[in-house]
């Protein structure tokens, strides 16, 4: 059903006058008419009893109009009136600390009320919840390409080796399993697939922020994306650029789970699915054929960084 005839039908049953609801819906009086006709047939009923100089309210006319407002109402609430609009954002750990929060404050900044609820989880997860609609935004390593939800790439990763330059001189990037190492996930961690040996000392700690101010304190070596260094950070760690790239497991390919770049099963850059690993992070969203507003702020804020 045409919800033109619904207007048509509120604007006569709420003035019983076929010229003044034309008048107020800025149309011919004849549409109008055409619209309530169109409406009765299929309906099967008449909702109006005309005469040369009334219109009233049939007994089917009235229970419709009770119905007909609700639903215009909710309509109105739904799509016109303005409210606070929630946004669901997901995102790995190490991209919301280290980049993600400054597009949040140029974001909220721009708005006079918002309601963000923003879910730090792995690759896999985020996925999962933004194909079924769980999720507005997800920020990830995963390209994702379907019908119902696209990715485009915001940026590359770059890894580095870091280390507390007055603890650890000279490190021998073959022979990281002599240091302590600073993890963010054990097994899944760079180091663990960087390096042919494993330490024997080993932090994990479920916090990018936190495993950085340990490798300055001294307790540790870390893998890391270089966006997550600070330019205060140079004048306390030595950063190293990696000698070699660093490969998916052989089992599973993943690596690096939840760190920034490197989980998942059907994630990263797909045209590499089992040699170097993609250091990209990709922003997905539903496939509107035009984003709400909401969304819109903070996908062009993310793309405008880049």
């Amino acid at each position: 059903m045409d919800y033109r005839y619904l207007k048509a039908f509120m604007a006569v049953a709420n003035t019983l006058s076929f010229s003044q609801a034309a008048k107020n819906l800025k149309i011919s009086q004849s549409a109008v008419s055409r619209q309530i006709k169109l409406l009765e047939e299929s309906l099967g009923h008449e909702i109006f009893f005309r005469t040369s100089n009334h219109v009233i309210l049939t007994e089917k006319g009235t229970e419709l109009l009770s119905i007909v407002s609700l639903i215009d109402n909710k309509i109105d609430e739904i799509f016109f009136l303005k409210k606070t609009l929630r946004l669901k954002i997901g995102i790995l750990h190490g991209v919301l600390e280290n980049w993600f929060l400054a597009i949040i404050l140029k974001y909220i900044n721009s708005l006079e009320q918002y309601e963000i609820l923003i879910t730090v989880n792995d690759p896999i997860y985020l996925k999962q919840k933004i194909i079924n609609g769980s999720l507005d935004i997800v920020i990830s390593n995963q390209n994702i390409q379907s019908e119902l939800v696209s990715s485009v790439k915001l940026f590359n990763e770059n890894l580095v080796l870091i280390n507390k330059t007055t603890v650890f001189k000279n490190i021998d990037q073959k022979k990281l399993e002599e240091h302590p190492w600073v993890v963010y996930e054990l097994d899944e961690d760079y180091l663990f697939h960087y390096s042919k040996k494993i330490s024997n000392k080993i932090i994990q700690v479920s916090s990018m922020t936190a495993l950085v101010k340990l490798v300055k304190e001294g307790a540790g070596i870390a893998i890391i994306p270089d966006h997550i260094l600070s330019k205060d950070d140079s004048s306390i760690l030595s950063v190293q650029a990696l000698e070699k790239k660093i490969k998916r497991d052989n089992r599973d390919g993943r690596v690096g789970a939840g760190y920034g770049i490197g989980s998942g099963v059907g994630g990263g850059d797909h045209q590499k699915q089992d040699g170097e690993l993609s250091n990209a992070i990709f922003l997905t969203t539903a496939n509107y054929k035009k984003y709400p507003e909401h969304i819109s702020k903070v996908v062009n804020l993310a793309k405008k960084n880049f």
